[in-house]
């Protein structure tokens, strides 16, 4: 987890935050699901950016997602498929290469194949609960933001695509 280094002074005599926030502790929800159900569910959510198809995604009831092109945390399913639908329209295959499960986190590599032909490889972090994905915060191969900054920013907002 990365922590702002903020001096107390500077932050009115209280410890520096940790960004992004309480990544590591219990869910709020601290039933839990098998392991395998777990990869089911991120698995799931992957392959709906093929199937461009989020109904079936097990989101818990207050899920956030970060999105990577602002950095603004998207809350609930319907502001998270506001972002993340339009996106996969521009998915035409995605490429499961690994899913580890350690309750209450969960982290997931997968590559995706642009509707132009790029690929991009894409790293989340996940937070977990009884219902699902908690949190989920991708993050995009540096190598390919470096790479190719103006077909990622295209493909993640639309614009210019």
């Amino acid at each position: 987890m990365t922590t702002t280094h903020t001096s107390a002074d500077e932050n009115g005599g209280a410890p520096a935050p940790a960004y992004p926030p309480n990544l590591t502790s219990p869910a709020p929800n601290g039933r839990q699901l098998d392991k395998e159900a777990y990869r089911t569910i991120i698995e799931s959510y992957f392959r709906a950016f093929e199937t461009h198809d989020f109904s079936q995604v097990r989101f818990s009831a207050q899920a956030e997602f970060l999105a990577p092109i602002n950095r603004l945390a998207l809350k609930g399913r319907e502001q998270i498929e506001s972002f993340i639908q339009p996106v996969s329209g521009r998915v035409l295959a995605v490429n499961v290469l690994n899913i580890n499960v350690d309750f209450p986190t969960a982290s997931g590599l997968w590559q995706i194949t642009t509707t132009k032909g790029a690929q991009y490889t894409v790293h989340n972090f996940f937070r977990l609960d009884g219902e699902g994905l908690l949190y989920i915060w991708p993050i995009i191969d540096p190598l390919v933001v470096i790479n190719d900054p103006l077909g990622v920013v295209q493909w993640l907002t639309g614009k210019g695509y």
